[in-house]
């Protein structure tokens, strides 16, 4: 809740599915770091927009220790369908839609979701493409960037993006 009051609008989700835990089936992750149940995030992310009048994108872009031959995806989409589903703005809009547009709806939550066999559902999003250096020196990083700023301006980035300004350790 607090980088979302302190001007961060764009969530990087990344979600562990835990079988049989008491605590939730679904977590919060990065890496080997396990944080805490996704429902603590999605209650967050709901009350910060129930508060103001921002846009948000929740973009899911990990999905660890999801079997595909059983019902995980299903049920993490329904879960987000009921955390979230007053403020989802539906897919159909596509990322041309503008503010205005998403205000007037008052739909002002966009939930990605980074698994193109589980797109389709009509209020998830196709993923944000990370464009991340993977390099560990300032000089680098801003090279990297400025180069991903300059294929933006050229019109060769022809997907949602965003850019993963850090340093690889």
């Amino acid at each position: 809740f607090n980088q979302l009051s302190f001007g961060i609008r764009y969530v990087d989700v990344r979600i562990l599915q835990r079988v049989n835990n008491e605590e939730g089936r679904f977590w919060t992750n990065h890496g080997a770091y396990i944080f805490r149940p996704l429902l603590n995030d999605t209650a967050l992310v709901r009350e910060f927009i129930s508060r103001t009048n921002e846009i948000v994108i929740f973009d899911i872009h990990g999905l660890d220790g999801m079997n595909e031959a059983s019902d995980s995806h299903e049920e993490l989409q329904t879960l987000l369908f009921n955390e979230f589903s007053l403020f989802m703005a539906p897919e159909n809009l596509t990322w041309e839609v503008t503010l205005g547009q998403l205000w007037a709806m008052n739909k002002r939550l966009i939930v990605t979701y980074n698994d193109a066999r589980q797109v389709g559902v009509p209020y998830l999003w196709t993923a944000v493409d990370h464009q991340w250096g993977n390099v560990n020196t300032v000089d680098a990083l801003k090279n990297y960037l400025q180069g991903v700023m300059d294929s933006a301006s050229a019109g060769k980035l022809e997907f949602p993006w965003s850019a993963m300004a850090e340093l690889t350790p």
